[in-house]
């Protein structure tokens, strides 16, 4: 009878866990979905016809995009070279706390082989958003490696890709 009462305790506990889990991954989806819809519409409709003021228009809209999606945590986007001058303009920012940060430099290739990353990649060659599974992350901020869902998504403008955004929420 005792072996009999673990293993149904056991099968719900299972059962228990694995309907928790599901539901986690569908509240982080939904997340990622509405930071996803946040960053694309967040970074439109920018003034191209004077680079600095487009530069940091681009960058005050990233930084309060990390404020509009509970969870998120960091934030990036890049242009091709042409959109606000001749070279490539990336940024990307942490929020941490009420703080917010400048990231690092991004690079949209590894050094070592030239092959794109994903999150940039992606959305870049094939215009469709780049989702990934929960991944351990230190963005080098003190606080560690912590688990992010990347996602990211081309930006166009008339009809053109210009560049990339992403996001990584909690």
């Amino acid at each position: 009878i005792i072996r009999k009462e673990a293993e149904e305790f056991a099968t719900k506990s299972a059962e228990q866990f694995a309907r928790q889990f599901s539901e986690s991954i569908e509240a982080q989806l939904a997340y990622m979905n509405r930071a996803r819809v946040a960053a694309s519409n967040n970074l439109k409709n920018i003034k191209l016809t004077d680079p600095q003021q487009a530069r940091e228009t681009a960058d005050s809209r990233m930084v309060s995009l990390l404020y509009t999606v509970p969870d998120m945590y960091n934030a990036w986007f890049s242009f091709e070279p042409g959109v606000f001058g001749p070279e490539r303009f990336s940024r990307s920012y942490i929020r941490i706390g009420d703080k917010t940060v400048e990231a690092f430099d991004l690079e949209e290739k590894d050094p070592a082989n030239g092959i794109m990353y994903p999150p940039y990649g992606v959305p870049m060659q094939t215009g469709e958003p780049y989702y990934s599974s929960l991944a351990l992350h230190d963005y080098g901020t003190g606080e560690g490696p912590i688990y992010v869902g990347p996602i990211s998504v081309p930006l166009y403008r008339d009809g053109n890709s210009i560049g990339c955004a992403g996001l990584d929420v909690r």
